[in-house]
């Protein structure tokens, strides 16, 4: 990425948001950090430093992300990185998650991606280039293990975003790819993991026998953005130990 190159990337002030910050900012690019957690976002900002721009915005509503990327497009322009990342999970599996459960994790795991993307990709095709990143998930893959069926349904469709970005917009200089992490260590790994006994039983079923460092996942997304990672394109990155193997 060239210097100061303008990257957005949601759901900023998370353990893999700021680890990914960090990363596109050590690798030139002007990061435009987008999250709801105004607390979260500021600690975030003190960290990371003046190649981070904190950006309050509520990806949970379609107004809330129009609202934020009219205000990204006035201030910064167009953007050639966009990082999908924002995400809750949920762990309620089949006959426990109604409708509304499943519509409210859509929102924010997919639905933000996908209007994201609709408002921000414009600038890229004028462009002639750009790099775009989902964040899915080995429940994306798999159905999920610990993960919930609105968690795993949303992050597969996350997938098929990236699929059908990747077929329309390559043509246009712009490449989709996602990744597809497993249980990375994060606040949101803990409140899951209620005792040590839960956390031997998970690592004993991963063949590396421990958790996902988030800058393992960060270094895979500013790979992707990078240069040499100019010919992948609808590509998948599973970032899982081993867990699963294809």
């Amino acid at each position: 990425m060239s210097q100061q190159e303008a990257a957005v990337l949601t759901g900023a002030a998370g353990t893999i948001g700021v680890a990914t910050a960090r990363r596109l900012i050590a690798g030139g690019a002007r990061v435009y950090g987008i999250d709801i957690d105004t607390r979260a976002l500021d600690a975030a900002a003190a960290q990371l430093g003046a190649g981070f721009v904190p950006v309050v915005g509520d990806l949970g509503s379609e107004a809330g992300i129009a609202a934020c990327c009219a205000d990204l497009l006035r201030t910064a322009g167009p953007a050639c990185i966009l990082v999908n990342n924002v995400g809750i999970l949920t762990t309620d599996k089949f006959l426990q998650t109604s409708l509304a459960d499943l519509r409210h994790a859509m929102a924010l795991n997919f639905e933000s991606a996908y209007l994201m993307t609709q408002h921000l990709l414009p600038g890229m095709v004028a462009a002639g280039r750009g790099r775009i990143v989902n964040v899915s998930s080995f429940a994306g893959r798999s159905g999920g293990l610990l993960a919930g069926t609105a968690y795993s349904l949303s992050k597969a469709a996350m997938i098929g975003l990236t699929f059908s970005l990747a077929r329309e917009f390559g043509p246009k200089g712009i490449s989709t790819n996602a990744v597809a992490p497993a249980f990375v260590r994060s606040e949101m790994m803990a409140r899951n993991l209620k005792t040590p006994e839960d956390e031997a039983r998970l690592l004993a079923a991963i063949p590396l026998q421990r958790l996902c460092d988030p800058d393992e996942v960060a270094s895979a997304i500013a790979y992707l953005v990078s240069a040499p990672a100019g010919f992948i394109n609808g590509e998948v990155f599973d970032i899982n130990g081993a867990v699963q193997c294809d």
